[in-house]
């Protein structure tokens, strides 16, 4: 074996930058889920890839196929037409109050939207402008059934015509550019059912792709899949930017909350290291420690599913370092001087910058080093 007081000292500190990591990442999920992140994510993101069309977004919004993903409404827990047994209130009632003023007029969207979705509310939203909710599709089922009916009066045979070629008509006459000065139509203000007309640069974007469908294949069925398929494609490319953005909020999200954990748990990576250096003993139970994380993560997946009270007596558990303290004789817990005091937060910021790189990242570093320290992994059973 080998048995490097270094690779022992590497083996600790990923082990806590690990712990560290899971314990910010939980506490991050539960964040941006009270901020509905993922949901506030998604419409920014949607209302980037329509040109900003606040008039579009709201007829996406209040599709049946849009509104059956999205959670429900928040309500205002001071509104009387919401009452609630006051015996039953709680102490975060307060928090409920204070989010639902935050965040009332935000949108509470769904947290994903299926591309196959999106097209096909885009599809209907098109049929429908200018008319409402549904009209445009009965008036295509409408069109073909007379046009059929009165073909089969005069004894001839059944028009050729299909729903298809209908649709498609339907799509490029509603996409119709119109001279508004502005590219945009305000709703209706007398008919609050009725649609209002998409403006002139998403217009260009929906021509283009069904024009585009239209010239690769050569029946009018295939060009509406084809333009759907079209529609599904431009809207997962634009996920892509919208998962950046996401994972950049988290990110700092995560580097915040790392800072604070970090500080308020004082998890110093010099001092840990320092510990760990002095003690034989101490690195022999934090190896021992790393062994079995590894093991039970890999056999359980229980790290994925721990909650902030196991980590945090996980971290205990490991009699390292951690933690204030009012005693003075601990220099790695609580300095005395300045240089003892600056070497600190530095270690502390050491550890925060750290816990950025993520769980992931940790684990698959420490199981390398701990198959590294037992000369390779053992071979599996036959």
């Amino acid at each position: 074996m080998f048995g490097s007081e270094t690779l022992e000292v590497a083996i600790g500190l990923v082990l806590v930058y690990f712990i560290m990591s899971l314990l910010c990442s939980t506490v991050t999920e539960l964040i941006t889920r009270w901020l509905s992140l993922r949901a506030r994510t998604l419409k920014d993101g949607i209302l980037k890839l329509i040109n900003g069309d606040q008039n579009l977004y709201q007829v996406i919004s209040e599709n049946p196929l849009f509104k059956g993903l999205s959670p429900k409404d928040p309500k205002n827990p001071r509104d009387p037409n919401n009452p609630k047994d006051p015996e039953k209130e709680h102490w975060w009632d307060l928090i409920k109050i204070v989010k639902w003023h935050i965040f009332k007029k935000n949108h509470y969207g769904p947290s994903e939207l299926p591309p196959a979705t999106f097209a096909q509310i885009i599809i209907d939203t098109v049929m429908d402008a200018g008319k409402k909710p549904g009209s445009g599709y009965t008036a295509v089922a409408s069109s073909v059934n007379d046009i059929r009916k009165t073909d089969e009066e005069k004894g001839e045979s059944k028009s050729l015509l299909t729903e298809s070629f209908k649709v498609i008509e339907t799509l490029e006459n509603n996409l119709v550019l119109t001279d508004t000065g502005s590219g945009i139509l305000d709703k209706t203000p007398n008919y609050t059912d009725i649609v209002p007309i998409i403006s002139n640069e998403n217009k260009l974007v929906l021509k283009s792709l069904l024009a585009a469908a239209k010239t690769k294949v050569n029946t009018w069925d295939g060009a509406i899949t084809e333009f759907r398929a079209s529609l599904e494609k431009w809207f997962d490319d634009s996920q892509q930017r919208v998962t950046g953005w996401y994972k950049r909020k988290t990110q700092l999200i995560v580097l915040c909350l790392a800072v604070v954990i970090c500080f308020g748990l004082n998890v110093d990576s010099i001092g840990i290291a320092k510990s760990l250096f002095s003690d034989p003993a101490l690195r022999d139970t934090v190896v021992a420690a790393a062994e079995a994380q590894v093991e039970q993560s890999v056999a359980e997946n229980v790290s994925a599913n721990a909650t902030y009270t196991e980590l945090r007596a996980q971290l205990d558990s490991l009699n390292l370092p951690i933690g204030w303290t009012t005693e003075t004789g601990d220099r790695n817990r609580r300095p005395d001087d300045f240089p003892g005091w600056l070497v600190k937060i530095i270690g502390i910021f050491i550890t925060a910058f750290a816990v950025t790189l993520g769980a992931p990242f940790w684990f698959d570093l420490l199981s390398k080093l701990v198959n590294l320290r037992a000369a390779g992994k053992k071979p599996e059973k036959t």
